[in-house]
């Protein structure tokens, strides 16, 4: 009796200290539930960071070779009206930024190409801005065509480029990889830009023809455009030739 009360009096004593006395059970549940709240606010926050830290990271080891220059950025602006169609990083033409040159999100997914400079800002155009064009090519064939953004500018419409000007002769297949055609002097190629997919899920049509001359295909990006804090630029060297090629 004497061993069962004794434990009685231990429990009431722990139970003591862990529930403040004289509240109610209601009170202290509600204490309990808010605590969990920040804790759960806590454990979100971390995991962002988390997130942030490992796209660094890929950004970080993205290795070039000699002749491409990588300028890593952080977003500093996005207008909620234009949310996938453009955005603002936090560096320029003083850093080595230049019009027209790539945009990365995760160290290789294609974002978008740089539209305006200032010395310490630029502006991206997303590959969902019908401003981008970028020269692609269909992994595995010999499709090569231009691609542009969809013109859905709504932050909230689903986003998708078209790739244009495809060649009448090829079959292209659901999920095939598009990338980079490395056809531009400020883009180098096998880079990825996303994956076709059919203009209409219930007949399941990967291409269509256009004026007998040529095909185009809907394309859905890799580069996750509504998450974006780190992006790296890729920028050709720029060669006494090279500058002679792209004046003219």
């Amino acid at each position: 009796m004497k061993t069962t009360a004794r434990i009685h009096q231990i429990t009431q004593s722990a139970l003591g200290n862990l529930l403040p006395s004289g509240r109610s059970r209601v009170d202290r549940l509600e204490d309990y539930r808010k605590k969990i709240e920040r804790l759960e606010v806590q454990l979100a926050s971390a995991k962002r960071a988390r997130r942030e830290n490992r796209r660094l990271r890929k950004q970080l080891q993205l290795s070039a070779r000699p002749e491409w220059n990588i300028t890593h950025a952080r977003v500093v602006a996005r207008d909620p009206l234009s949310w996938n169609i453009r955005f603002r990083i936090d560096r320029g033409s003083a850093q080595g930024v230049r019009k027209g040159d790539c945009v990365l999100v995760d160290g290789t997914y294609v974002a978008g190409i740089i539209k305006e400079t200032t010395a310490r800002t630029a502006t991206v155009a997303t590959v969902a801005a019908p401003s981008c064009r970028v020269s692609v090519r269909i992994r595995g064939t010999h499709g090569f065509g231009i691609m542009r953004g969809s013109r859905q500018t709504r932050w909230y419409s689903p986003v998708y480029s078209v790739v244009e000007y495809l060649p009448p002769d090829v079959s292209y297949e659901k999920s095939k990889l598009v990338e980079t055609s490395g056809l531009s002097l400020q883009i180098p190629g096998g880079l990825p830009v996303g994956r076709l997919t059919p203009w209409d899920d219930s007949k399941g049509e990967i291409s269509r023809t256009v004026n007998t001359l040529y095909k185009e295909t809907k394309l859905t990006p890799t580069a996750d455009l509504q998450d974006i804090q780190f992006v790296a630029v890729v920028s050709k060297e720029r060669t006494e030739a090279l500058k002679k090629a792209m004046r003219e």
